[in-house]
């Protein structure tokens, strides 16, 4: 409102209508309001980082890259691990902390990083309820269960507000006498419900916040799990999330069309990354490990190639035409196209297009991909990134 003379205009409304001045004071108070709040949101309980020379700053030697998940999290990592509903995302979850306070290997294979002495792991659930998470934990049989802290938000979301900076440095103080080293927030869609903010379009300015949680309470790594959209391959809501996430963990049906066929995990991002793997479940101990793909990988790999040969075959196919192409091929199963078709984009094999109202598909070499990308000026999330 800086550039408003408020006493120029309120001149201005004389002999007006009073419902036009009423309507002008209400704008008024509304562009206020709005300013207050753009105000807070600049506020922040950690200082303002200071100009650094290059040269200074080049003066210190690197660091060597190192994870606290081998392979899949780097250390001081956002993650943000998707998963479809009702699949086994929590029972992912306690596998993790059990992995960090135990340290033994994650999902059965990947070594992790130990906790310093004395540091913890804090797990916010809004959505299991007490009784479950304290059961998920419990059969988890975790040795380190003082190095773990637990906090039931469900029912109580609006306690968390931590875009509020001072709701944020509460909180921040209770993480600090927790010793906290890593967070975890499962999940995301009820703490942006009780806000009142927009999945759509607001869930990363919540990461975000996550994130400053982190920084100011001293842990150094967070898990945020979120749900993901219909078709399973992107986080549902804001695309933003993706791009804030140092690494991106995926948890899926590996048949989209049957809801009792197995999980397979996958990782991408900064770090080394895992191709898309089986997953197995001890019922009895609520592990979970990744199994010996072999057979698996074959097949998905032969209905990977089949969607090349046939995008480098017909560039720029709809899917529709593409799903029909690929079963002329003699792949069935609605659910086989699906994962193979997302395999192959995922893995740089053809490249999804927006063009009008339709995605269509190339090979990531053609010439027709660079131009409509000049063309259309579209950003990421309707052409896909191309290493």
């Amino acid at each position: 409102m800086s550039d408003i003379d408020v006493d120029r205009l309120m001149e201005r409304l004389e002999g007006e209508e009073a419902s036009v001045v009423e309507q002008v004071k209400r704008q008024l108070s509304r562009m206020r309001a709005d300013q207050i709040v753009r105000d807070a949101r600049g506020d922040a309980s950690i200082p303002a980082p200071d100009l650094t020379a290059l040269s200074e700053f080049l003066s210190v030697p690197d660091r060597p890259e190192t994870y606290r998940i081998d392979q899949i999290m780097l250390m001081d990592a956002d993650v943000l691990l998707v998963a479809q509903k009702k699949i086994g995302k929590s029972t992912l979850v306690s596998n993790f902390v059990r992995s960090l306070v135990d340290n033994e290997p994650f999902l059965g294979r990947f070594g992790v990083t130990p906790l310093e002495p004395g540091r913890s792991v804090v797990h916010f659930d809004n959505e299991l309820g007490e009784d479950n998470l304290r059961r998920w934990l419990r059969e988890q049989k975790i040795q380190g269960t003082d190095r773990v802290y637990v906090a039931d938000l469900r029912g109580r979301l609006a306690t968390f507000n931590i875009l509020n900076p001072e709701i944020r440095a509460e909180w921040a103080d209770k993480l600090r006498a927790a010793n906290a080293q890593v967070i975890i927030f499962d999940c995301l869609r009820p703490a942006l419900d009780a806000l009142g903010m927009s999945e759509d379009k607001e869930a990363s300015r919540f990461a975000q916040a996550l994130t400053a949680l982190k920084i100011e309470s001293g842990a150094s790594d967070l898990l945020l799990v979120h749900h993901a959209g219909h078709d399973a391959s992107r986080a549902r809501g804001d695309s933003a999330l993706s791009a804030w996430c140092t690494d991106e963990w995926k948890m899926r049906l590996e048949s989209q069309d049957n809801p009792f066929s197995p999980r397979v995990f996958s990782a991408f991002g900064r770090s080394a990354g895992l191709a898309s793997t089986r997953l197995d479940y001890d019922p009895l101990t609520r592990r979970l490990s990744l199994a010996d793909t072999t057979v698996v990988a074959a097949k998905v790999n032969s209905n990977i190639e089949v969607v090349r040969e046939a995008v480098e075959h017909s560039p720029g196919m709809n899917s529709t035409q593409l799903r029909k192409a690929l079963g002329a091929a003699g792949m069935t199963s609605g659910g086989d196209r699906s994962t193979a078709m997302r395999e192959a984009r995922e893995q740089g094999l053809i490249v999804r297009v927006k063009s009008g109202r339709e995605n269509v598909f190339y090979p990531p070499s053609a010439a027709e991909v660079m131009w409509l990308e000049r063309a259309d000026g579209e950003e990421t999330d309707d052409v896909d990134q191309v290493a």
